[in-house]
């Protein structure tokens, strides 16, 4: 009687030196051991370099954009701070006439020293912000980096300015009728001119700043183009050509997962 071990089931395996034969069913999934021809691997390698290189232009970009919004907003803040200064610089000019004007009303009044002192605080604020204006000023913040337009401005102002500051001088060392009543007619003669010299200046101030706010928002528009420009540039030349290799690697180790990949129709 045959035993029916040696039958169906089985199949024997020639083993010799430095030789492995096995059956078909072992050589299936070799396949999926096959590694990616060299040529394949030199593309990964060109597709890992060029989205590397993408992300670092698009964090670039991200980071300068962030970096000119910041300063933008710094320097806008400066602006809106000169302009204020220098509208206040009106302001003191008009209160220098009044003071001097209060004084020659009421130099009999008990509030002469007070009002004098009034004065020269004024007088200190106004001669000190008008040099900021121009050169720099850090405890009033004031940077003082002026354009030339606001500088002939200054120029133009100049003249009626220091002959404010005169007056205002002459009345603190001499509080005479005769000396108040001059300094006062000499600051109603200037104070128009200078008044309309620094609002000049003002709008000066406030049209650069409106300017730069401008520059702005264009260079921020040039760098989100780029920043999409090297998002579809990424996708068409990196994602795209990286998809196909993938569905070329799965065909080749799957044959009917690639099939059903090539036809997505297929259920």
């Amino acid at each position: 009687m045959v035993p029916k071990a040696a039958s169906r089931g089985r199949r024997l395996v020639v083993v010799e030196p430095g030789f492995v034969h096995a059956s078909p069913a072992d050589d299936a999934p070799s396949t999926l051991r096959t590694s990616p021809s060299p040529h394949l691997e030199r593309k990964f390698r060109g597709f890992t370099w060029l989205y590397a290189l993408a992300l670092t232009w698009v964090a670039l970009l991200a980071i300068g954009g962030q970096v000119l919004v910041q300063i933008s907003l710094a320097r806008h803040d400066s602006d809106a701070h000169v302009v204020n200064i220098a509208g206040r610089q009106r302001m003191l000019s008009q209160k220098l006439t009044k003071s001097t004007l209060a004084l020659l009303l009421d130099r009999d009044s008990p509030e002469l020293d007070t009002r004098i002192a009034e004065l020269k605080r004024t007088l200190e604020l106004w001669e000190r912000s008008h040099r900021g204006l121009q050169t720099s000023d850090p405890r009033l913040a004031l940077p003082g980096h002026n354009s030339a337009a606001v500088t002939n401005l200054f120029a133009e102002i100049e003249a009626p300015h220091r002959k404010m500051v005169g007056a205002v001088q002459a009345a603190l060392s001499d509080s005479s009728a005769p000396q108040l009543q001059a300094s006062a007619r000499v600051l109603l003669d200037n104070e128009p001119a200078f008044l309309k010299g620094m609002e000049a200046i003002v709008f000066q101030y406030d049209s650069e700043s409106s300017a730069r706010v401008a520059e702005l928002k264009r260079i921020e528009l040039l760098l989100t183009a780029m920043t999409l420009l090297i998002l579809a540039l990424e996708g068409l030349f990196v994602f795209r050509p990286a998809v196909q290799i993938l569905r070329q690697l799965i065909a080749a180790a799957h044959p009917s997962r690639g099939e059903v990949m090539r036809d997505p129709g297929h259920v």
